[in-house]
């Protein structure tokens, strides 16, 4: 499931409107936080947030449990 910076909607109310629980939940970056992944991972969901392209804030991302990440630069995880 694939989710826009714009999308302010819950992630309770975005899995209601789709009518079943996705395997992978892949937020802009921006919208992650810990209580999301948190969220994500009560419910069985993968989170792989798309797309950072900084090292900064791919660790960021890995500090708060993120199962994965979508750059355009995968060269920058042999400097994680």
């Amino acid at each position: 499931m694939l989710i826009e910076a714009f999308d302010k909607r819950s992630l309770d109310e975005q899995l209601k409107e789709i009518g079943f629980t996705p395997t992978v939940y892949s937020p802009n970056h921006m919208l992650v936080t810990k209580q999301l992944v948190n969220a994500c991972h009560q419910k069985g969901i993968k989170v792989v947030p798309w797309t950072i392209n900084d090292l900064p804030r791919m660790k960021e991302l890995i500090a708060l449990g993120v199962d994965g990440i979508i750059t355009d630069y995968p060269d920058l995880f042999g400097q994680l």
